[in-house]
Parts: C-alpha cells; sequence; structure tokens
C-alpha cells in the first residue's frame, strides 16, 4: 500500500479522490504525481541534491520501476535513491566489518601481537638526523 504523504494536501486531495475511485494503482499513481508538484513533499528538495546521477535503463525496466514507485507512492528519484542508499549501505557495512572464525581470530591476533621484522628502509630512515620544527 503506498505510503501516506506527508503534506495535508497530498492527504486530503488523495482521500477525496479514493472516495469516489477506490482503486490502489490509481491512488499510488496520484500521489506519486503530487510528490512531483508539492514543495511540502521530501522529494522536490532539489535544492538540497546539487549532485546529479544519470542511469539508462531499458524499457521494461523503465516500466518496472515505475510502477514500482507508484504503488510505493513516491517520486522514481525517491524510490530510486532509497534503494540505491540501502544497497550502499549494505555493501560498506559488509566491507566494514571483518567476520571470523574464533580459531581465526585467535590466530590474527596472535599475528598482529608478535613482533615484526626489521624493514632495513625503515632503519636507515630512523638513523637519519630529525629535521628541526620551524
Amino acid at each position: 500500500m503506498a505510503e501516506t504523504p506527508k503534506c495535508r494536501n497530498a492527504r486530503s486531495r488523495v482521500a477525496a479522490q479514493t472516495s469516489t475511485r477506490g482503486d490502489r494503482r490509481n491512488r499510488a499513481q496520484r500521489l506519486a504525481k503530487h510528490s512531483r508538484s508539492c514543495v511540502h513533499c521530501p522529494d522536490m528538495a532539489a535544492a538540497t541534491r546539487p549532485h546529479r546521477i544519470d542511469v539508462r535503463v531499458s524499457a521494461e525496466q523503465d516500466a518496472m520501476i515505475r510502477e514500482a514507485a507508484a504503488l510505493a507512492g513516491q517520486t522514481v528519484t525517491g524510490f530510486l535513491l532509497d534503494a540505491a542508499e540501502d544497497r550502499a549501505r549494505e555493501v560498506i557495512d559488509e566491507r566494514r566489518d571483518l567476520v571470523m572464525s574464533k580459531a581465526t581470530f585467535s590466530r590474527f591476533a596472535e599475528a598482529l601481537d608478535a613482533p615484526g621484522a626489521p624493514v632495513p628502509e625503515l632503519v636507515e630512515l630512523f638513523r637519519l638526523p630529525r629535521i628541526p620544527a620551524v
């Protein structure tokens, strides 16, 4: 079912239209159409999103995305941004955390705690006189 729009104007206009035409799909399309033109709806905050990403899609992908956005009561932009942000967070969180078994973690911790082998270039660098701070 479509989300309830944030502004009173959309809720009252769509509720009045829904009482005479009870079709859910039409209601979602009317909500999406309203969101594109209403300055109170979150998707119209283009001034806060100055960057642009262009995507090429097939006719089938376009139709599916538009239908899903309408059913969700969102603009295509809002729908795509929500989906892309969710996926981006998943990927980042997946790569940010290191997950391993207890045995693997024990070996990992031992390797970190073990003294490292000296690197000849670093040993030579640390033997050089310090540069005075200005």
